[in-house]
């Protein structure tokens, strides 16, 4: 049996391998959620696939051009570190004051830290 120091230190890397998994998952679903086009359920206006496609995201700031996807980023992203993501396509501001797609997706956060906790919970032994 395990001595309870023991126990307690399992229970820490658990909740910390879980906390992460959150952390990752709910940064990922913000992304996907942001760039989900118009005609699927979503706020992203797709004319020729150019804004969507400009979606980047750094560990060190903003997005510039050539920055590499989110899910590479945030495989690389450890607990307190900030995520920067954005579009870097010349006219993105102006689409988003539009179309809004990245603040309507930001004011789910809560829901989809949420579903992430559901996902993850059963998930790290």
């Amino acid at each position: 049996m395990k001595s309870f120091g023991d126990q307690v230190k399992d229970w820490g890397e658990k909740a910390e391998r879980a906390t992460l998994a959150v952390f990752r998952d709910s940064s990922q679903q913000l992304a996907t959620e942001a760039n989900t086009p118009r005609d699927r359920g979503g706020n992203m206006p797709v004319d020729t696939g150019f804004l969507r496609g400009s979606m980047g995201a750094s560990l060190q700031g903003m997005p510039a051009e050539g920055t590499q996807p989110p899910s590479l980023v945030l495989l690389q992203a450890k607990l307190g570190d900030s995520i920067y993501m954005g579009w870097t396509a010349n006219y993105a501001i102006y689409m988003e004051h539009k179309y809004g797609f990245a603040r309507l997706a930001e004011q789910n956060w809560n829901s989809i830290v949420d579903k992430s906790v559901a996902k993850v919970k059963g998930r790290i032994k």
